[in-house]
């Protein structure tokens, strides 16, 4: 019973330990979705700030889509790239007619509002052909965008760096193109273009925010799972708790009847002394009588005689 004690107390030690553990990892995940949201609400404000664009989003005129942000997917780590390639478009607002965005641009300067550029797209978002040249890609081929956008990017290629940039131009194939850094820096024969870092375009914030809500998107699952993990760890830990109690109570009263039993075993014993003492004072009381009767008896005998 003892050792079966405590191996339930070692057991229950490390259901304890594996609740703290639980406890831990949800709490890291709620910090970082808090972080994360505050982010993506961060990021969501940039993008609303009041220019052209927004003005005309708002006012929801025919054929008006949104930002070209929303209708590009990128590649993870292209980001900047395609933004340099597109240029001014990054902050760019889709519309299905060059006549629907003259009419957004008359609406603009009739209210007096921002200024704001239009890209033409009317078609639906496909994914743009794949082509490389060693390490360096075409910029059509990491992203998924309308076709007018995608012809926007042919002329651009992407290279891991400077140095490639420039290399990959000797090759013929590149001959009049483009080839921009994952960094930003623009290399073609005729312009190099670059530096530190720059304020993000539209296109890359917009990017930084789907990055976030989808980080968002497994965070809440992460969290539904260690919420659903840590009430595991307690409810073990909480019958381990009760095992340990029961272990403990059978222990206590093993150890109550095993006191109980040497409790009775000693008066007996007690009591088999004591009846050995009596044995002893009788066998030495007859000893002494008999001892009486081996010295009267001659005696006598000698007085009949």
């Amino acid at each position: 019973l003892r050792v079966a004690f405590e191996k339930t107390q070692s057991l229950e030690m490390e259901l304890r330990s594996n609740v703290e553990i639980a406890r831990d990892e949800l709490h890291a995940a709620e910090r970082e979705r808090d972080a994360v949201a505050a982010k993506h609400s961060a990021l969501g404000m940039t993008l609303e700030q009041a220019d052209g664009s927004l003005e005309v989003r708002k006012a929801k005129l025919a054929g008006i889509k949104g930002l070209l942000a929303e209708s590009v997917s990128i590649d993870k780590g292209y980001e900047t790239a395609i933004a340099v390639a597109l240029g001014a478009l990054s902050d760019a607002i889709v519309a299905e007619s060059r006549e629907q965005a003259v009419a957004a641009l008359r609406y603009l300067r009739s209210e007096g509002l921002g200024r704001a550029e239009f890209v033409i797209a009317s078609g639906a978002a496909v994914a743009g052909p794949k082509d490389s040249v060693g390490d360096v890609v075409s910029a059509a081929s990491v992203v998924k965008a309308p076709k007018s956008v995608l012809a926007v990017l042919d002329p651009f290629w992407i290279a891991p760096d400077l140095e490639s940039a420039a290399k990959a131009l000797s090759n013929s194939k590149l001959s009049g193109k483009s080839v921009i850094t994952l960094d930003g820096d623009l290399v073609s024969e005729s312009l190099v273009r670059g530096g530190g870092s720059k304020a993000p375009s539209k296109l890359e914030l917009s990017a930084e925010r789907e990055s976030a809500n989808s980080r968002l998107n497994e965070l809440a699952k992460d969290i539904e799972k260690l919420t659903s993990k840590l009430s595991d760890a307690r409810t073990k830990a909480t019958d381990a708790e009760a095992s340990v109690r029961s272990a403990l109570a059978n222990l206590q009263q093993h150890d109550a009847e095993l006191a109980a039993r040497a409790e009775r075993v000693g008066r007996i014993i007690a009591q088999l002394d004591s009846a050995k003492a009596e044995v002893s004072r009788f066998e030495r009381d007859a000893e002494a009588l008999l001892s009486l009767i081996h010295i009267s008896e001659p005696t006598r005998l000698r007085r009949i005689s």
